[in-house]
């Protein structure tokens, strides 16, 4: 039993590695910190939260567990990691009015469909739009950032998502304008500092066709 179970940790050790290595650069040595705050959480777990112990150990081991898990995130993406991100003054609420104001005006439109309830969309906001590269590029006169925040009902956010043909977050769109308009960069569920800034780079050459 020993041995299945050292087989079975050395296995999940290797497929967080490989997971880890599917993220940006800049975004390793913060998801190994929170990987070290799950593997404290979950250690405690395994002494004092298994069926041999009483409930009131099991109940209380869960909640150390949450508590652990929930304190690594906001130490580590929060505090140790966090970078400077876009200015409130750079972000803007999300219109067809707008949109449509960008295209006419030969600006790039970025529009970041958002929700409070989503955890993923907080992992990309905090590990690609916090990145200061990213933060610059968006800044740029050319380019305007929206937020499509659909934590509550947002007809018109909603109805461009299925325009996109997606019904999940976290989701980006680069809208270039002029023929590009017809043709968005979409970026779905969890992506880099480097496939926004490729979007980016490519909806600005659209621009200078």
């Amino acid at each position: 039993m020993k041995t299945f179970e050292g087989v079975m940790g050395f296995l999940l050790l290797f497929t967080a590695i490989y997971l880890i290595g599917l993220f940006d650069g800049e975004v390793v040595l913060p998801m190994i910190t929170f990987l070290g705050f799950i593997a404290l959480g979950v250690w405690q777990y395994g002494i004092y939260g298994t069926l041999q112990c009483s409930r009131i150990s099991r109940v209380a081991s869960a909640l150390i567990l949450v508590v652990i898990v929930l304190s690594g995130y906001f130490v580590t993406f929060h505090f140790l990691y966090a970078d400077k991100g876009i200015s409130e003054k750079e972000v803007k609420d999300f219109t067809v009015a707008r949109l449509l104001e960008n295209r006419d005006a030969g600006r790039i439109s970025v529009v970041n469909f958002t929700a409070e309830w989503c955890p993923n969309c907080k992992l990309v906001e905090n590990m690609t739009l916090r990145n200061e590269e990213v933060a610059g590029a968006l800044g740029a006169n050319h380019i305007e950032y929206m937020v499509a925040d659909i934590t509550i009902s947002n007809p018109a956010a909603e109805k461009l998502m299925s325009l996109f043909r997606s019904r999940s977050i976290p989701l980006l769109a680069v809208v270039p304008p002029g023929k590009g308009f017809r043709r968005p960069i979409i970026l779905r569920d969890i992506f880099t500092r480097q496939d926004l800034l490729k979007a980016l780079e490519s909806a600005t050459d659209e621009i200078e066709k």
